[in-house]
């Protein structure tokens, strides 16, 4: 080995012996920071929350369990992502008591605890009792990490994981479920465009009416799993328009072996397009690409070129 390839060896080692003291002094010193300590210590409690309340800045969001789903503000028509009702009750589950930072009334403003600049979440079971209740602050110092403060309490605590991200939402639209259905494709029998009618013969999605050496299968069922992601751009909450759903420009049933058929009823008001589904009372905004896309579709879309 030459002294130039000696020397060249000899820095990478160097530099790979440093990064892994680096690294392992990382691990000891958030180990000896964080205590495994959890400040909600019923995980049971937590997870059976039927009630969450998140305010900030003027945006007040309150989510409900009723039967099987989560709406927003006792409002049937703005139904709650269940990810992210979910996201919420797991990162209060994982909050760690980490740094006792402050104890001083004072200082609730620099780190965004108190009541003009915090977020307040609020957890209830289903009789209204609470489970807990806490403003978040700004971020930490390390990654990962944010302020907490118990409403009514002095103490501000450095925590991780983080549960700002979790319930820092710049609008309320943000905690609203965007889908406009969910499905399982095969356990879905039968989608029907309009007139143009999808079925699910043995696991192999099939046009009707079209021998099978003439349609490309791989279109056919493409088209399914689109229709099972897709998603509002916004939302029509006004009830006092019909937002073109009285006129229909198109109808997409979905038939199941062991559940009720999902409608999907789609209008145009104007320009623009929305949709209806018959489980749900919320109105959805959809792009009129992804309707061109997504919804509008012909036979000639499936045949073979």
């Amino acid at each position: 080995m030459t002294k130039k390839k000696f020397l060249l060896f000899f820095v990478a080692l160097l530099i790979l012996v440093g990064i892994i003291w680096i690294d392992s002094a990382r691990k000891n010193r958030d180990a000896e920071f964080f205590s495994d300590q959890q400040l909600f210590p019923d995980f049971f409690d937590v997870l059976s929350a039927q009630k969450i309340q998140v305010f900030r800045d003027g945006l007040g969001v309150t989510l409900e369990h009723t039967e099987n789903k989560w709406i927003i503000n006792q409002n049937e028509r703005m139904v709650a992502d269940n990810a992210v009702v979910q996201e919420i009750l797991q990162s209060v589950v994982e909050i760690r008591q980490t740094d006792l930072v402050s104890q001083n009334a004072a200082s609730f403003e620099q780190f965004s605890v108190d009541e003009n600049t915090g977020i307040l979440v609020r957890l209830f079971r289903g009789n209204g009792e609470t489970i807990t209740a806490f403003y978040v602050g700004n971020t930490g110092p390390i990654a990962e990490t944010s302020y907490i403060r118990f409403e009514g309490g002095n103490e501000v605590y450095l925590v991780k994981p983080s549960v700002r991200s979790a319930v820092y939402k710049m609008s309320i639209n943000d905690f609203r479920d965007k889908n406009v259905v969910v499905f399982d494709p095969n356990a879905t029998t039968r989608v029907q465009f309009g007139t143009l009618v999808l079925n699910n013969v043995e696991g192999v999605w099939k046009v009707e009416g079209v021998s099978d050496d003439k349609q490309d299968l791989d279109a056919v069922r493409e088209a399914v799993v689109r229709l099972s992601l897709f998603v509002a751009a916004d939302f029509g909450d006004d009830p006092n328009r019909s937002y073109g759903l009285d006129a229909p420009l198109k109808i997409v049933t979905l038939s199941f072996a062991e559940k009720e058929d999902i409608v999907l009823t789609f209008g145009r008001e104007g320009q623009e397009i929305y949709a209806s589904r018959n489980d749900t009372d919320t109105v959805f905004f959809v792009s009129q690409a992804g309707y061109d896309d997504v919804i509008d579709l012909q036979m000639s879309d499936f045949l073979l070129k």
